[in-house]
């Protein structure tokens, strides 16, 4: 019994020190570290470009007839990107965003290159799948590659997963970004058409794996759901756990609203600021 008091009393003293330990490290930290800044800046610019495909696809494909179900729809078009959908009476159909050599957005995103999305039926009908590639795609000067497999789950709901995602940024550094993600149109139901566009709001949410330019491994996962507004090239709210090994946990808030290129990085108790791309 003796015996088994004392062990208990070791076990409970080694949990303490632990405790304390990792409570001090949160605590103490003064600094943020250079790798915790290269892994949230890496992410948060992957983020960024993942999410502005997504909701560029989205959008054209509202926007056409031959994919929303709507055959009295709005057709007029921005001239950036040139779209195309093939064939027009059956499905699948490929839809075509071509950014050529480079031209900007409504949104002021310079984007080059190709967005291939084969649907293999109707943008608002339920198990819908759509299949989303890159041809020499370029975000700001970020090339994006990998691939996303859609599903709609409901009109203005969506699942899908990022497989073989990738960013080369324009020092020609690569770093990866993967995962599941989900997405909800919270505002915008009621207009239609490329004019309106304006007006439409989604809400996202991921859950991400992948790795940092210098070969750490990372994941994130979304805590308060990304919000992203066509009318802003940004996502202008939300909140992500950002995780390194066992470092200190990390989180990237991207704002209360505000339409600029700012979010913040948290560890411990330490912030600063990070633009994105």
């Amino acid at each position: 019994m003796h015996y088994s008091i004392q062990f208990f009393k070791l076990c409970t003293g080694l949990l303490l020190v632990f405790f304390i330990a990792c409570k001090k490290e949160e605590t103490d930290i003064k600094t943020i570290n250079d790798e915790d800044r290269l892994t949230s800046k890496e992410y948060s610019s992957a983020e960024t470009a993942f999410t502005a495909v997504w909701n560029m696809t989205l959008e054209a494909a509202q926007n056409e007839p031959s994919l929303n179900g709507f055959a009295n729809e709005v057709t007029d078009r921005n001239t950036c990107p040139a779209v195309s959908v093939t064939p027009i009476g059956t499905y699948p159909k490929t839809l075509t965003l071509d950014y050529g050599t480079g031209c900007t957005t409504p949104q002021g995103q310079l984007i080059s290159g190709k967005i291939i999305a084969v649907f293999a039926g109707p943008i608002n009908n339920p198990n819908t799948s759509i299949a989303i590639s890159f041809t020499d795609f370029k975000y700001k000067g970020y090339t994006v590659q990998g691939a996303y497999s859609v599903s709609v789950v409901s009109a203005g709901s969506y699942a899908g997963t990022i497989t073989g995602g990738s960013i080369i940024n324009p020092q020609g550094q690569t770093y990866t970004y993967a995962g599941t993600l989900t997405a909800v149109q919270v505002a915008g139901m009621d207009t239609k058409g490329p004019q309106s566009q304006s007006d439409d709001v989604y809400e996202i949410s991921t859950n991400i794996s992948g790795t940092d330019s210098g070969g750490k491994a990372y994941t994130a996962k979304t805590t308060s759901p990304l919000r992203k507004e066509i009318a802003c090239e940004w996502v202008v709210s939300g909140v992500v756990e950002v995780k390194v090994g066992n470092t200190a946990k990390k989180t990237l808030d991207f704002g209360t609203g505000q339409c600029d290129d700012q979010a913040t990085l948290k560890v411990g108790s330490v912030t600063t600021s990070v633009t994105l791309p």
